[in-house]
């Protein structure tokens, strides 16, 4: 749902769109077809995969490299969303080299430029063998990125890395080292007082000890998340996070059940998490009203496993 266009978004398409209408052939046009494709990326990959490569094109016609790196990413980013990773890694190995090129330079601007550039394109790599399932490759990827992100001192980039880091030891299994690294972006996180980071951190430490069997901690994380989503505005968290909060709930009622704890099952747990559920199917059944109708599948992809566990429940 990260496609959801807001008005803010619109504004500045039409903005972007009308510097391309009067930009000449320059670093201006460079940069706007590049920004363009950031912001329609989500909706539209295609096109915004088109307008990248334009910008990768002029920026070789101008000869300027940090535009060549810019759009070697973002056409990496944009493959590697709609799943063509064969591309992805294509572009993100050419944006390495024009990396390469801006160390090589005598510019200090340059060549800091081109190692910030390398480290996130090196951490995007990773994310393109995490999907494929080579965690070792990915992890390998990832601490390398975070290493160039530590020694240029991007702390936006070093908060990715400890996040993306924690995501390949949750799929290992490996709790405790992923409980480490969301603590370490957290951290990061707070220092920026990133609201909707935090938010979206918390949950993730939440599903780790959801994982762990530890619901007590789950439901701390849960709500500690909820307040900062809510806070930060960003709606699609709080349906989730008020679903998540729910399953926790739910889980334990069947817990309670298997142990023949009906009464408590029925009076504490069941009332809680049929609270929960239906909140956030609220909650998500509202937002879906201003979802483009291409958008709405991903809408019902959160709160269909809403139904079904509310079903469950009436069950008991």
């Amino acid at each position: 749902l990260s496609g959801i266009k807001t008005l803010g978004q619109t504004k500045k398409i039409d903005s972007l769109r009308q510097v391309l209408r009067t930009a000449g052939m320059d670093t201006n046009r460079v940069k706007a077809l590049g920004f363009l494709s950031s912001l329609i990326g989500a909706n539209n990959p295609d096109t915004a995969i088109i307008l990248a490569s334009q910008s990768l094109l002029l920026s070789k016609k101008l000869k300027w490299k940090k535009g060549e790196a810019v759009a070697e990413l973002k056409l990496g980013n944009l493959n590697h969303s709609i799943s063509n990773q064969k591309k992805a890694l294509f572009h993100f190995n050419n944006g390495l080299n024009v990396c390469e090129a801006l160390l090589a330079s005598q510019n200090p601007i340059d060549i800091k430029y081109g190692k910030k550039i390398k480290g996130t394109i090196i951490g995007n790599i990773a994310g393109v063998y995490q999907a494929q399932g080579n965690l070792p490759k990915a992890l390998e990827y990832y601490l390398n990125g975070l290493k160039i992100a530590e020694e240029v001192g991007d702390k936006h980039a070093i908060g990715r890395g400890f996040n993306n880091l924690a995501t390949v030891f949750v799929t290992q299994a490996n709790y405790p080292k992923a409980l480490k690294y969301y603590f370490k972006s957290l951290k990061t996180a707070e220092e920026f007082g990133d609201k909707k980071g935090i938010g979206l951190i918390l949950g993730n430490i939440a599903n780790v000890y959801t994982a762990q069997e530890n619901y007590p901690e789950a439901l701390e994380y849960y709500f500690n998340g909820l307040r900062n989503s809510e806070e930060s505005g960003h709606k699609i968290e709080v349906g989730r996070t008020l679903g998540n909060i729910a399953n926790v709930f739910k889980v334990q009622v069947f817990s309670a059940v298997s142990k023949n704890d009906m009464v408590f099952a029925k009076t504490k747990l069941y009332p809680k998490a049929l609270e929960y559920y239906l909140k956030s199917l609220k909650l998500l059944k509202k937002w879906e009203i201003n979802v483009a109708p291409e958008q709405r599948f991903a809408t019902w992809d959160h709160y269909t496993p809403l139904w079904v566990n509310i079903k469950k429940l009436k069950v008991i």
